[in-house]
């Protein structure tokens, strides 16, 4: 038996190749800018409509680098409304307890303490009375909503 292999062969194989092995970089980029994107919109959207008694200053932002996307959430609200705050509702964000964010965990207070277990509540500088408030997961249920919707994306993506 003889197999006779030409190199316009081999090329042309290989230039298919190299199409193909960009074709997936383009699509996984543009997967990760619509999940990214999805992300944003969605944490975005729940810290607009979060539970709250202080000011919500939080600002939801995302950037796509190469084949990471990241969304931020920065203001000095964030994470009492992302974790929760007050001794009135349940400490029940998911992940509170793996990254030390408690209720209770930080204050201005002495010692850090304050008032966060103060059955009375307390008033904000603004004059605003709180119980605190309750964990809206905002960032959390973005993520859930992106774990929710990436098969359907890449799916669309990748077609």
């Amino acid at each position: 038996m003889e197999i006779s292999i030409k190199a316009k062969n081999l090329n042309r194989v290989l230039k298919s190749v190299e199409d193909r092995t960009q074709a997936i970089k383009d699509k996984t980029q543009e997967m990760v800018r619509q999940t990214t994107e999805l992300g944003e919109r969605e944490a975005s959207a729940n810290f607009s409509r979060a539970d709250y008694d202080g000011t919500n200053d939080v600002r939801v932002t995302s950037r796509v680098y190469k084949k990471t996307g990241t969304v931020t959430a920065k203001g000095m609200s964030t994470l009492f409304i992302e974790f929760g705050t007050g001794i009135i509702f349940p400490n029940d964000h998911p992940e509170a307890t793996g990254l030390n964010v408690e209720h209770g965990s930080w204050s201005e207070g002495p010692e850090g303490k304050g008032h966060w277990d103060d059955i009375n509540g307390w008033y904000f500088k603004h004059g605003q009375h709180s119980y605190g408030n309750p964990a809206n997961r905002c960032m959390y249920n973005a993520k859930k909503e992106v774990e929710r919707n990436a098969q359907k994306i890449a799916r669309r993506v990748f077609k």
